[in-house]
């Protein structure tokens, strides 16, 4: 992450778009920084690496390439576990969401 901004402000900017619940930033399944009050950060922290790990690993065993994002999206949200130079975000969306436009501006955020 460029040293412009804080982490806890990019966390800011990225809660502040329309439709973001939450967001954690982690490393090694810990949680580093928080936005969102609803969000169980250990939880998603710990179970988002899980996912990068085994979705590395997945990518690995069948040589489809280098894993860039993990998107999840459900009946009720959608989930982004998008990577920054040295961390993990799990952005938390409701379902609606336009994952273009959300991109887009995380990549103008970070």
């Amino acid at each position: 992450m460029s040293s412009e901004m804080s982490l806890k402000d990019k966390l800011k900017r990225i809660k502040a778009i329309e439709g973001v619940i939450g967001c954690v930033a982690f490393e090694d399944g810990m949680p580093v920084e928080k936005t969102g009050s609803s969000l169980d950060v250990e939880q998603l922290a710990a179970l988002s690496e899980s996912l990068v790990r085994s979705t590395n690993r997945f990518c690995n065993e069948v040589q489809v390439g280098t894993l860039r994002d993990i998107i999840l999206e459900t009946d009720s949200k959608k989930i982004l576990i998008y990577p920054t130079e040295s961390l993990w975000l799990c952005i938390v969306a409701e379902k609606d969401v336009n994952l273009g436009i959300l991109r887009l501006l995380l990549d103008n955020i970070l």
